[in-house]
């Protein structure tokens, strides 16, 4: 479906930050930023039942020091042993678990659909990259709005959807469940809160509502060893 420009904006701007809170943390920078007020205000705009969440991470962020959620994010999302909460996509779309599987070769095709060239040190299916994809696609509709193309419009629309529908959304869940099973960190716990209410509510919003979150037999969602 398409979406008015204001919206499509807000979309963008809420998944860009929350793709942020997905890279290793650089609290003076989120700081200098305002980034975790900007994340509160613009999730009133867009998801209103996650403010809670955005808040109680603000709070996290001033009481727990960057070298402690360098640590937290790095046991979680980077190894080097087991991984409690694998960020990349095909750890729980692909029966085998498997980083750069199957699954990631039809993401990199998506991306190459919608004009992207992907030069990244990561695996293209990382949350923080999806999630940035999807913040593009509205970015891209929302500027085909304005410049009154509705094919173009409808198609990144189009997109839009499948991707969300097939490649996101699926393991957004059981990835969400991970982190908290996997850390005591209250900024990811309610991260993960927060990105599991938001991405379940834009599937709805693309008419398209999740069935049960769970695409993977849970003793197929565990940890990955690397």
């Amino acid at each position: 479906m398409t979406t008015s420009i204001k919206q499509c904006r807000q979309l963008a701007d809420c998944l860009k930050l929350l793709a942020v809170f997905f890279y290793e943390p650089e609290m003076d920078l989120w700081e200098q930023e305002d980034i975790l007020n900007r994340f509160s205000w613009i999730l009133q705009k867009t998801n209103p039942s996650g403010v809670h969440l955005a808040q109680q991470m603000r709070v996290a962020s001033k009481i727990i020091d960057e070298e402690q959620m360098k640590v937290d994010y790095a046991a979680l999302f980077i190894g080097p042993f087991a991984l409690p909460a694998a960020p990349y996509g095909s750890v729980y779309l692909d029966r085998n678990k498997r980083i750069m599987g199957d699954s990631t070769m039809t993401v990199l095709k998506l991306y190459r659909e919608a004009g992207l060239k992907i030069d990244v040190k990561d695996a293209p299916d990382h949350i923080a990259i999806e999630l940035e994809f999807i913040h593009y696609l509205y970015s891209m509709e929302a500027e085909a709005i304005q410049n009154d193309d509705p094919k173009k419009a409808t198609s990144t629309a189009s997109l839009r959807a499948h991707f969300l529908t097939t490649c996101l959304a699926p393991w957004v869940h059981p990835f969400c469940q991970s982190i908290k099973k996997g850390t005591t960190n209250v900024f990811y716990v309610n991260l993960a809160d927060c990105l599991d209410l938001f991405i379940a509510e834009i599937a709805e919003l693309e008419s398209t509502p999740l069935q049960n979150h769970n695409l993977l037999p849970k003793e197929n969602v565990d940890q990955l060893s690397v």
